[in-house]
């Protein structure tokens, strides 16, 4: 009878077939990290978008709860003395707290609302901002945030930019909005930490979602000029502090005030970008709007 064999010895790869299998899968992971990468950035894209839809749909409540806005930094929704609690100065983000369900830290903040400090508002931060720190907090372990309220709709009442000081709100929905809430920004994204460079010296402006006062370099969270956004800036080099800016080269982020949210390319020019920026100027939207 022909003999048979019970099993073949197994002697494994050879060096050769060993690099081979390496090469396939680098080959592989090189193949997969745009796309991770990719999914990634997609994903930090709709939580910035949804963090804007709920900041904003929070000024929508409280328009409908005290028919006005506050200022991006003002007494709200009267003067008050710095015994008040909860606070009666602060700034925009702080006076939409109790609309983001963050009503107990509202409840508890007396004086002025940058007295809040060690706790942070996640609907505050874009998840996608390469300058945001890992705690979520700025200079002083105060609350850090990447988005940034638009001047031009809400004024504020310091140096007389547009506001008494003293009173309790501008801003109402619709009524100080002629050009149309579907036309007007009310948010954007904005780096959270800015180092900018100047005459030879680096500068760090850190914006801070309860900053009601201003320091040289601790910023509350507004824009007030009308120049287009940063559409290729580094946050580490090239930042200009007091301008949106995005953290996607998709572009930047920004909410209207009729509660929708869309993202603005680089193709975008400065008259459609300005007359977005201003609630009642009167003119029509361009065609790359």
């Amino acid at each position: 009878m022909p003999g048979f064999t019970l099993g073949k010895r197994w002697h494994g790869f050879t060096l050769i077939e060993l690099l081979v299998v390496l090469a396939i899968i680098a080959v592989l992971i090189g193949l997969l990290l745009p796309a991770v990468q990719k999914i990634r950035a997609a994903a930090a894209r709709a939580q910035s978008r949804n963090n804007l839809k709920q900041i904003t749909l929070a000024l929508h409540n409280c328009n409908d709860t005290y028919n006005k806005l506050p200022a991006c930094k003002c007494w709200f929704p009267q003067q008050g003395p710095s015994t008040w609690t909860p606070a009666s100065h602060g700034t925009l983000q702080y006076f939409l707290l109790p609309f983001m369900e963050q009503q107990n830290l509202y409840n508890t903040t007396t004086n002025y609302s940058w007295t809040i400090t060690g706790v942070y508002v996640k609907t505050f931060i874009a998840p996608g901002d390469p300058s945001m720190p890992s705690n979520f907090l700025a200079y002083g372990g105060r609350p850090a945030t990447s988005y940034a309220a638009n001047f031009f709709v809400f004024s504020d009442e310091i140096g007389g930019r547009g506001m008494p000081s003293g009173q309790g709100g501008y801003a109402q929905i619709p009524a100080t909005i002629p050009d149309g809430t579907s036309n007007t920004i009310a948010f954007g994204e904005k780096f959270c930490i800015c180092h900018q460079y100047a005459n030879g010296h680096q500068n760090q402006y850190e914006h801070i979602w309860n900053e009601d006062g201003e320091t040289q370099t601790q910023w509350s969270p507004y824009v007030f000029v009308q120049q287009p956004p940063m559409f290729n800036a580094n946050y580490n080099g090239n930042c200009q502090w007091y301008l949106y800016g995005t953290f996607s080269s998709a572009g930047v982020m920004v909410s209207l005030m009729d509660g929708s949210v869309r993202l603005i390319s680089s193709g975008i020019s400065s008259d459609t970008w300005a007359h977005a920026l201003l609630a009642n100027d009167g003119q029509p939207m361009g065609s790359d709007w």
